[in-house]
């Protein structure tokens, strides 16, 4: 099963091609939420083998610590039990995004499957 978390609709970016426009709410996802979901997605995946979470936004790492309690959860229940495979969507640009890089790559280097960096 896979689910998408929009972990923040917050951008630090103003890409003129963004298909979510130049204006986006600077929405974060609240720990209650990423409990609530959390539980939504143990209880919704109980049949599968396999699980793939990717975690998506405006900028997905403006709001790290909800991604680490996804992947510090998600991790810990299903250890030994299901595989879970994280990715996660980010842009690049000269002008920053991606957030903390040392969160970043040490999330990359224990967690994430794939990265989609989208690059202007």
């Amino acid at each position: 099963m896979a689910y998408t978390i929009w972990t923040t609709g917050a951008c630090n970016l103003k890409c003129k091609y963004c298909y979510e426009g130049l204006d986006k709410p600077s929405l974060y996802m609240t720990s209650s939420v990423a409990e609530e979901t959390l539980k939504f997605i143990i209880y919704d995946s109980k049949k599968d083998d396999e699980l793939l979470i990717n975690f998506h936004g405006g900028e997905p790492f403006l709001n790290f610590k909800i991604i680490q309690y996804f992947v510090t959860q998600l991790k810990e229940y299903y250890m030994g039990k299901k595989e879970v495979v994280f990715t996660v969507t980010v842009t690049k640009s000269r002008r920053g995004g991606l957030g903390n890089k040392m969160d970043i790559l040490l999330l990359i280097t224990y967690c994430l499957y794939d990265i989609m960096i989208q690059i202007w």
